[in-house]
């Protein structure tokens, strides 16, 4: 009860004193007196209930708060007293020094900070939206820029950012989290592409499924019972990003690494040595089967790709089937080998989500192929170096990932089939102690058979996309799935004869 105020706890303890007795005749005007006492009280209760309800109101805006404290719950007044308590030595990575009770670092909050609060954030939130109206970036934006950068590559966490942000409200303003993410997303152009995908992620619901309502693989329907998308693929345009390397003075001279590059005859230092990116260079870009009369690679700005992917666990100590997501990124080809894979420098298109492993790869990259045929056409981009407008092309050249994720990429049955490489047709042979398959280059005799079958290591017989297409077309004619099953082991596809027969 230390909120009453004091006149008023005086007052009734007055009245209550024995003291204080009156006569009958008194009786009476005292009961007056009692009566604006109570008055009184109740409406100074009246008003800490309000105040305590504005409290518990206001704790979904000011999120900090821990699970474990006390004052996440329960009534203002039944927060207990805490005991003394020696100080608390400063975190290690922490540079102030402070009493902590609880995780979030907050101890002594009434209702008039709230309140404060609440004010501050609404207000705040007006400004930010007229701000944001403008298309030049302020001097706040500026810094609620570089702080994120700080968070994305440090170790401040969005509690923190919130602290920081409100309690040097009066010397630096930085926008919230969220108004700051539409900021940020307003000014790059990328926006997320929300595809919608198969609970049990068998495919994307593109090209031949996008009219599907349930998964033609496990029968699960594509929608809830309120018409919302059970599961969705986000995947992120690569275009808007390709066309900001060219606001960036710096990147745009690094990217001249390609242009740049000399082939020595006879040596392979870098992927620009292969035959297929030389050859490629006096080859015309076909889009849609239409040859556009323009050859790969015929400006110094043109952004060569490679595509990567692989299964990746979320969780150290989770199992596989469980904690397993698909991310798709890409790696800008044209900057020098020591600059590709660093962090900063990898282009992310998207997650696949898990647990499963998608049955039909290539339709979560739908969107991606789409995007590419459209930057082979070509796109207007504006070169902050030059001052001009140019056409920006870019083509992928590779798609790389381990062995386990190729074979989805490539649709081949991959490691332990009958062929197992994705690179040539070598056959390999049964272990039935084993039930699995090895590759040697000469075929084991037993019992005395003459069908021995041996591959000369540097003369292989290759995969081409010619033989690939050939025997996609065998399984796809098949007239029965059981013909189709045992040819796709025969040949190591492993694409479903039902798909197929659709596509």
């Amino acid at each position: 009860m230390s909120n009453i105020p004091q006149s008023v706890a005086d007052a009734a303890a007055a009245a209550s004193s024995p003291q204080n007795s009156a006569s009958e005749h008194d009786s009476d005007n005292m009961s007056v007196d009692n009566s604006g006492i109570q008055s009184t009280y109740r409406n100074t209760m009246d008003q800490l209930d309000y105040e305590e309800q504005m409290v518990l109101t206001n704790n979904d805006v000011f999120e900090n708060k821990s699970e474990g404290s006390d004052f996440s719950r329960g009534s203002w007044y039944e927060v207990p007293t805490p005991l003394p308590s020696p100080p608390q030595s400063p975190l290690s990575d922490r540079d102030e020094i402070g009493e902590a009770t609880n995780e979030e670092n907050f101890q002594d909050i009434n209702a008039g900070d709230y309140r404060e609060y609440e004010r501050w954030y609404t207000e705040d939130n007006l400004l930010e939206e007229d701000e944001m109206a403008t298309e030049s970036l302020t001097e706040e934006e500026i810094d609620s820029i570089i702080m994120l950068a700080i968070r994305q590559f440090g170790t401040v966490t969005q509690s923190d950012y919130e602290r920081i942000r409100y309690s040097y409200r009066h010397k630096l303003k930085l926008l919230s989290p969220q108004r700051l993410r539409t900021r940020i997303a307003r000014l790059s152009g990328v926006k997320p592409i929300n595809i919608d995908c198969c609970v049990n992620v068998c495919h994307a619901f593109t090209r031949q499924y996008a009219e599907e309502v349930e998964c033609s693989i496990c029968n699960e329907p594509r929608y809830d019972h309120k018409g919302r998308p059970r599961q969705i693929f986000q995947y992120l345009p690569a275009t808007p990003r390709f066309q900001a390397f060219f606001n960036n003075p710096d990147m745009i001279e690094k990217m001249q690494y390609r242009a740049n590059y000399v082939h020595l005859h006879g040596q392979i230092k870098d992927i620009f040595d292969s035959p297929i990116y030389r050859n490629l260079q006096h080859t015309n870009i076909i889009v849609d089967g239409i040859d556009i009369g323009i050859p790969h690679f015929p400006g110094k700005y043109d952004i060569a790709l490679a595509v990567m992917t692989d299964g990746v666990e979320i969780f150290e100590s989770a199992s596989t089937s469980k904690s397993t997501c698909w991310p798709i990124m890409a790696q800008n080809l044209n900057l020098p080998p020591a600059e590709r894979a660093q962090l900063r420098n990898l282009i992310p298109l998207g997650v696949i989500p898990g647990p499963n492993k998608p049955k039909d790869f290539d339709s979560f990259f739908v969107p991606f192929v789409e995007e590419c045929a459209e930057l082979a056409r070509g796109v207007k981009t504006y070169n902050v170096r030059t001052g001009r407008d140019f056409t920006l092309r870019v083509h992928p050249l590779i798609i790389s990932g381990d062995m386990q994720a190729m074979k989805y990429v490539m649709n081949f049955k991959g490691p332990n089939a009958r062929v197992p490489c994705r690179g040539c047709l070598i056959v390999g042979v049964y272990h039935a102690g084993r039930r699995t398959y090895y590759i040697p280059l000469a075929e084991p005799i037993e019992d005395g058979s003459t069908n021995i079958k041996t591959f000369d290591p540097r003369n292989l017989p290759l995969r081409t996309d010619k033989n690939a297409a050939s025997q996609t077309r065998k399984i796809q004619a098949a007239n029965t799935k059981k013909d189709s099953d045992e040819l796709r082991i025969k040949l190591n596809i492993n694409l479903d004869w039902y798909t197929l027969r659709r596509s």
